[in-house]
């Protein structure tokens, strides 16, 4: 395949509009970004359903979003659809000589969704409401209590970091420094004296011991 390039797929054009009922999740996509649109649909909307949709490596976003979706909105009932498609790569060779080459692969998807109105129970992909206990309505579908606390808890430890360089010069700086010096200082009169003394001490000696050498000697 070194030899080759794939082909880029152009996706055909809409004639009609997106169903805005409808949401499409990609795997670079943010959850609160589709969290944040499903909460517009049902609130702003006024639609009764809701239908996420993804591909591969794309999935597990899907899954996470519908499940935070139903712990911020009461009383919705789930179904979940899997299946797979079949894509066809198309490649163009970089070298002269060589045909156009064709691979055939199947992509996994799913469709979740999710409906204020009661589903059919008998779908093996069913899920009943969850427990209101379970459920927290916020007006912003995006923020939860638990970020909430999060962002709380970051605010007062960013005001606690801008007052602790305030107390720091006046408490531990001014102490430490002026100790030192002072401890220092007086240790260096108490070397002082003592030079002093001994100086004093052999001067005295060596004068009264010549005089009273001399005088016995006259």
């Amino acid at each position: 395949m070194e030899k080759y390039r794939r082909v880029k797929f152009t996706k055909p054009t809409q004639e009609s509009a997106p169903d805005e009922r409808e949401i499409r999740v990609s795997a670079s996509g943010r959850t609160g970004h589709y969290v944040s649109y499903a909460g517009k649909v049902f609130k702003e909307l006024n639609h009764k359903y809701v239908t996420i949709k993804a591909t591969g490596q794309a999935i597990p976003i899907a899954i996470t979003a519908a499940e935070v979706i139903k712990r911020r909105i009461k009383d919705l009932h789930q179904n979940i659809v899997l299946g797979s498609n079949e894509v066809t790569d198309k490649y163009e060779p970089l070298e002269e000589g060589l045909d156009d080459y064709e691979q055939t692969r199947r992509v996994t998807y799913i469709e979740i969704t999710l409906s204020i109105d009661p589903l059919d129970v008998n779908q093996c992909g069913y899920q009943e409401p969850l427990p209101h206990s379970e459920v927290t309505e916020v007006e912003d579908m995006t923020v939860g209590p638990k970020r909430e606390g999060r962002r709380k808890s970051e605010e007062d430890e960013e005001e606690g970091e801008e007052k602790k360089p305030e107390k720091k010069p006046r408490t531990k700086g001014s102490k430490g420094k002026g100790k030192g010096k002072d401890a220092k200082g007086k240790g260096k009169e108490g070397k002082g004296a003592k030079g002093k003394g001994k100086k004093s001490g052999k001067g005295k000696g060596k004068g009264k011991g010549k005089g009273s050498k001399k005088g016995g000697d006259e």
